[in-house]
């Protein structure tokens, strides 16, 4: 199995899925496939390896429906003595198109919940970091949320450091803060002010992002119309020939 996954139980990735119903299925179905290869690639020829085709056929669906997400494929669980390998490889095939279709839409939606940062605008955000941190140094607050909320800073932090960071990074950083600093008063006003001035910058970069979007469409340049063509042309071309040199009768 891949190291995601590497000793990882069912039950500890059950406990750590996600909230919304079809990143949990890209995850569990991940773990079901890799379970499965992994059990294949163990068997000889004295193994009956419909049982493994069903059992991963069958967690599938059972994710479908629990996690109460609409599937375009057969959802019915077959009988064991009904299925061989090209069974257990149509089914893989409609799952693999489910689940690209899935992460398609999850990552489109994610970056509606995102935001990128030049490198102007991520170097200003590392400094503000550091501030909350040296406030927080110095705090009499309980150990156990400052160094939660430390934690919270470094995965924002990790987020920055990407292409595009997660709202979400920054909302758990503010959802703990709140906690840590409404404990320490007013000792803890400098490090608000820190945290003040990141929002400002991811909402600042956000409203530059949307601004863009909604830019017009450059005006379509009007072509220069050509020359009208005179009645002196028709007459140099016409009847009066003697007056036009050779090169214009060409």
């Amino acid at each position: 199995m891949s190291e995601e996954f590497d000793e990882l139980t069912e039950e500890q990735v059950y406990a750590d899925l996600p909230d919304d119903p079809e990143q949990a299925f890209v995850i569990l179905e991940k773990f079901f496939r890799e379970q499965s290869e992994a059990r294949l690639a163990r068997t000889d020829n004295s193994t009956d390896q419909r049982v493994i085709y069903v059992d991963y056929i069958s967690k599938v669906i059972a994710a479908i429906n629990e996690l109460g997400i609409a599937a375009q494929f057969e959802t019915k669980i077959p009988r064991i003595s009904d299925v061989d390998f090209n069974t257990y490889a149509e089914f893989g095939k409609n799952v693999q198109h489910y689940r690209t279709t899935l992460q398609i839409r999850q990552a489109r939606r994610n970056k509606g919940y995102s935001v990128g940062f030049d490198s102007a605008t991520k170097q200003k955000i590392r400094h503000h970091v550091e501030q909350v941190r040296s406030v927080l140094q110095k705090l009499e607050v309980n150990k156990a949320k400052k160094e939660n909320l430390l934690k919270k800073l470094d995965a924002f932090l990790a987020e920055v450091d990407r292409d595009r960071t997660r709202f979400e990074a920054w909302g758990a950083v503010v959802i703990q803060a709140a906690e840590v600093l409404g404990d320490a008063a007013d000792k803890a006003e400098p490090a608000r002010k820190w945290l003040d001035s990141i929002s400002r910058l991811i909402w600042g970069a956000k409203n530059d992002e949307d601004a863009a979007k909604q830019l017009p469409a450059p005006k379509e340049v009007k072509q220069i119309e050509p020359p009208k063509k005179s009645d002196m042309d028709d007459e140099i071309r016409g009847g009066n020939r003697i007056l036009c040199p050779t090169y214009c009768l060409s």
